[in-house]
């Protein structure tokens, strides 16, 4: 049985959407992290290295999206794997 920091049993916690996962959640903030750290890039890798790096961040969160709700849906997690 894993239990996290913030004391729930995971075995034991259902879980109602994708949404719930650690991972997803987590995608959320990459994405935000990453526009806030680019925002500081200099304006000439505006269309360089800033949009690469902020397509990747929405690539992966688009990913997981659409991904987890056709394997919660089929019950293939039956506890988080992902904390």
């Amino acid at each position: 049985m894993v239990t996290p920091s913030h004391g729930h049993n995971l075995t034991t916690k259902k879980m109602k959407s994708h949404k719930d996962l650690t991972v997803y959640k987590t995608s959320i903030d990459l994405v935000v992290a990453v526009y806030n750290l680019t925002k500081n890039f200099p304006a000439e890798e505006r269309f360089g290295l800033t949009s690469q790096l902020r397509r990747a961040a929405v690539l992966f969160h688009q990913i997981l999206q659409k991904a987890l709700p056709e394997i919660v849906k089929r019950n293939l997690l039956d506890f988080y794997i992902f904390h």
